[in-house]
């Protein structure tokens, strides 16, 4: 077992009044309000990271933009992933991406076997907690292996055993995603275990099922979970400046930014620039909306910088003296067009456009797709839809070129220098490969 569990500081997320930062793992499970400051820790981890690039703090936002064609890197901190030649020194900015993931990993499975030895915790917290943890797990999972394809799968906290694993195939780990949902799902309930949507429920985990299943092509799974969501307690904002305020009604999951005087904080603080532009979005990103889209003038905003205009991704605010935004984890409008792509990819293209045409109306204002539309170029409208709807978002774009296959096609002439098809995976961080020799090299890195 870890030895400690780092707990989150920030107020709205530790409960109770600890005044130490670290337990031991002992005292982790010594009450309710200790075992809910653990999980509240591993919340936490997500958004105050201070390494450059890791799980969330909204780089994966601005990393996967620069991999594929939606952002361009104006301050050039960050070139090598606009042009997919991601360095993988030792230590470098992309080893904290993998650190910090199997970190958070760490911290859940330590909760899971914590719990398995707590007398002095409640049945009912422990259920609540098995579930988050299991659900923790199968997100960070599901994140390693889409950026480096198969990848060690830790389910312990047994360091010795983990520090000689190799890599599990893609498949294996899907299996795993899978298994620890399906597990989260039988233990939680549909209540929200804290306010403002701040810790996941069942739905949380339903969401994130029905992700999982398009990845992997199970449509008729896939769907059948968005309907969940769909028909659940949540609704598409028709105000688009709406959707990402604290208190929206599409919000399935969310957390807190770390706090102001952190270095690194969320996505408002990589995109808003100041007086500089910093990530810009590429004419491809500006392309793909369509006149008079809401969303371009709610979403996309502009700097002036030596005579010349730049358009940024404007959904974020920049962290101030109060947070106006929470960082938006998993909403309904993925949902809807989840399901758009699962019954268009079942022959059901009418239905298809009625989920698309529920987000481009409500969030992009702009008239409906007419019916009459084959498969395939439903399909086409619904990865148009999502380039705009999650433009600057959690990396969609760039793992859908990768999960629908066209990111060789549309990549190599975007990038015809730098650009291989080995890209689509980020390389493993040489320092892991110099600890454990049964982990290997993605293809195109070892020269």
């Amino acid at each position: 077992m870890l030895a400690l569990l780092t707990l989150f500081s920030c107020e709205a997320y530790l409960e109770p009044d600890l005044s130490d930062n670290q337990l031991a793992t002992s005292d982790v499970f010594a009450s309710d309000a200790t075992a809910i400051s653990a999980i509240n820790g591993v919340y936490g981890d997500f958004m105050l990271r201070t390494d450059p690039i890791n799980i969330s703090n909204g780089s994966l936002s601005v990393m996967g933009g620069l991999c594929a064609d939606e952002l361009y890197d104006f301050t050039q901190t960050y070139q090598s992933y606009n042009i997919n030649e991601v360095p993988f020194t030792a230590f470098g900015p992309d080893y904290y991406y993998w650190y910090d993931t199997y970190n958070i990993i760490y911290s859940a499975n330590a909760i899971l076997e914590g719990l398995e030895d707590a007398p002095n915790v409640s049945e009912d917290l422990k259920v609540q907690l098995r579930g988050e943890s299991y659900f923790v797990r199968a997100f960070l999972h599901f994140y390693l292996v889409n950026m480096y394809g198969g990848i060690p799968l830790i389910t312990s906290t047994d360091y010795k055993e983990n520090a000689s694993k190799g890599r599990a195939s893609v498949a294996e780990v899907y299996e795993q995603v899978i298994t620890d949902l399906k597990s989260a799902e039988d233990l939680l309930t549909d209540e929200y275990p804290s306010d403002k949507k701040l810790r996941p429920n069942k739905y949380v985990v339903q969401a994130m099922l029905s992700r999982v299943y398009l990845y992997m092509q199970e449509w008729k799974l896939a769907e059948d979970y968005t309907t969940k969501l769909i028909n659940g307690p949540y609704a598409l904002e028709d105000d688009v400046e709406q959707v990402f305020g604290i208190d929206n009604q599409e919000t399935i999951w969310q957390l807190i930014p770390s706090n102001t005087n952190s270095t690194v904080v969320n996505e408002g603080r990589w995109f808003n620039p100041g007086q500089t532009p910093t990530y810009v979005l590429t004419e491809t990103a500006l392309n793909a909306f369509d006149d008079a889209d809401a969303r371009f003038e709610t979403w996309v905003d502009t700097v002036s910088y030596q005579n010349e205009l730049y358009y940024y991704p404007a959904k974020y605010e920049p962290l101030g003296g109060s947070i106006n935004q929470y960082s938006i984890m998993l909403r309904l409008g993925e949902q809807y067009l989840i399901r758009a792509e699962a019954r268009a990819e079942q022959d059901m293209p009418n239905e298809a456009l009625e989920d698309l045409n529920k987000v481009r109306t409500l969030h992009g204002n702009l008239d409906a797709y007419a019916s009459g539309m084959n498969k395939e170029e439903v399909l086409d409208k619904v990865f148009e839809e999502r380039q705009v709807e999650f433009i600057g978002e959690w990396g969609h774009r760039w793992l859908d070129l990768k999960r629908t296959g066209k990111a060789d096609a549309v990549l190599s002439a975007l990038k015809p220098q730098t650009w291989e098809s080995t890209d689509v995976l980020w390389p493993i961080n040489n320092s892991e490969l110099q600890s454990n020799p049964k982990l290997e090299q993605n293809p195109g890195y070892n020269d």
